[in-house]
């Protein structure tokens, strides 16, 4: 590894179930989630949470099926914090 920060992998899922939700004319919540692809509330909480730091990738492409959105909509990487230069008296 390098000395750099680590970005960490972020999930949108509750932004995804905000979007699903004004579709289908109901509000849903990660257990709508976990119910409907067979998975465990805690595990779905998890990943909504962003607690997990294994993925597990059948249980991704479930949920992109469920909320209807691409791997990438799914989750992202953190953008790099950049330190801003240290600034000279003038």
């Amino acid at each position: 590894m390098n000395d750099s920060p680590e970005r960490k992998v972020r999930f949108r899922i509750y932004d995804l179930l905000a979007k699903k939700s004004v579709r289908v004319g109901s509000t849903l919540t990660p257990s709508h989630i976990a119910e409907a692809i067979g998975a465990s509330h805690n595990t779905i909480l998890a990943y909504a949470r962003n607690e997990t730091v294994r993925v597990n990738l059948v249980l991704l492409n479930a949920m992109c099926d469920y909320l209807e959105c691409e791997l990438d909509e799914l989750m992202y990487r953190e953008e790099e914090e950049t330190e801003e230069p240290d600034m000279m008296p003038a």
